[in-house]
C-alpha cells in the first residue's frame, strides 16, 4: 500500500455567501513521485449556476493551473524537480505557488491523505467522486427530457412533417456554446427543447427552472436572435407550475423570446409550426 496526498481546487463565486464549485484535483503519491492534476473542461455547468460568469476565462485559468502541475509532475519523474528536490517535495507549498492565498476566486482545500494499491485508478476514481460526478449531474435529467420529447411531442412533429426539417445547432454565446437538438431558421433561430418539471421535490423543480434562467441569460449574450420553445412536462401542482413559468418567462430578452408549451397543447402547437413553415416556403 502506498500513501497518497490530494487537494481539491474550488472556484469560489461569492466570498460572502460561500458559494463554490469543485473544479479540479491535485494528486501526489510520494513513493513514485506521481504528481498529476485534472480540471473540468467545460464551463456550461458553472455558467448555469452563475449567470454572467465568463466561462472561457475560468477554463483558461484552470488549463494553465493543470499544465503547471503536470509539468512539475513530469519533471519529478524524469528530469528532477523544477523547484525543490523530489524527496523534499511539499504539495501544499507547491500549489500555493500557483494559487495565491489571497485570490478570492480560487481556493485549495487542505492536503488530505489516503492509501492506494493502484495510483492511476485511485486518481481517476477520486476525481470522479469529487468533481466528475457533480459535473455530470445533467445527463439523467437530460435523459428524462429526451423521454418527454419521444413520448409527448415527437409523434405530433412527425405527423405534421416537422421533425425531418429540424436541425441540431450549436449557438455561440459570449462565454460558451449551447447546443439545441431541434432548430429551424426563419429570420430568428427557432429552438424546440423538451424539458420535464415532473420531479419529486419542489425545490428540485425550482432549481431546474433557475438553471434554465441561467442558460437563457447566457444565450442573450450571443448575437443570434432566438425564439426558444420549451416543450414541457409540467408538475402536478398548478401553483408550482405557475411559479416556474413566471421564473422562466421573466428571462425573455430582446435577443431571446421564450414560450412554454404544455403536453395538452402538443398537437395544436405542431400544427401552428407547420403553417409557419408552409408560409415561409418550407413545404
Amino acid at each position: 500500500m502506498k500513501t497518497y496526498q490530494y487537494q481539491v481546487l474550488r472556484y469560489l463565486h461569492d466570498y460572502v455567501t460561500g458559494e463554490f464549485v469543485n473544479v479540479g484535483l491535485v494528486f501526489y503519491e510520494p513513493q513514485t513521485h506521481f504528481l498529476r492534476a485534472q480540471v473540468i473542461s467545460k464551463a456550461q455547468r458553472l455558467t448555469e449556476f452563475f449567470p454572467g460568469l465568463i466561462g472561457r476565462h475560468i477554463l483558461s485559468v484552470l488549463k494553465h493551473f493543470a499544465a503547471a502541475v503536470n509539468r512539475e509532475g513530469q519533471a519529478l519523474t524524469t528530469q528532477g524537480p523544477l523547484f525543490v528536490q523530489a524527496e523534499e517535495f511539499d504539495l501544499s507549498q507547491f500549489t500555493r505557488s500557483l494559487i495565491r492565498p489571497n485570490d478570492a476566486a480560487w481556493q485549495l482545500t487542505n492536503v488530505e491523505q489516503g492509501l492506494t494499491l493502484n495510483t492511476d485508478r485511485t486518481f481517476a476514481d477520486l476525481y470522479q467522486r469529487l468533481i466528475g460526478e457533480y459535473q455530470q449531474e445533467a445527463p439523467p435529467a437530460r435523459t428524462a427530457d429526451e423521454r418527454v420529447w419521444r413520448q409527448s411531442y415527437k409523434q405530433y412533429f412527425d405527423r405534421h412533417h416537422l421533425t425531418e426539417k429540424l436541425k441540431p445547432r450549436q449557438v455561440p454565446t459570449a462565454n460558451d456554446e449551447i447546443k439545441f437538438d431541434h432548430t429551424w431558421q426563419n429570420g430568428v433561430l427557432n429552438c424546440f427543447e423538451a424539458v420535464t418539471f415532473q420531479l419529486k421535490q419542489p425545490a428540485k423543480v425550482k432549481d431546474k427552472a433557475y438553471k434554465w434562467v441561467g442558460r437563457l441569460t447566457e444565450l442573450g449574450t450571443g448575437d443570434v436572435p432566438l425564439h426558444v420553445y420549451l416543450l414541457t412536462a409540467s408538475p402536478a401542482d398548478p401553483a408550482l407550475q405557475e411559479t416556474i413559468e413566471q421564473i422562466i418567462t421573466a428571462a425573455s430578452s430582446p435577443m431571446v423570446q421564450v414560450d412554454i408549451i404544455h403536453e395538452n397543447e402538443a398537437e395544436n402547437f405542431a400544427r401552428q409550426i407547420e403553417r409557419k413553415m408552409q408560409t415561409a416556403g418550407h413545404e
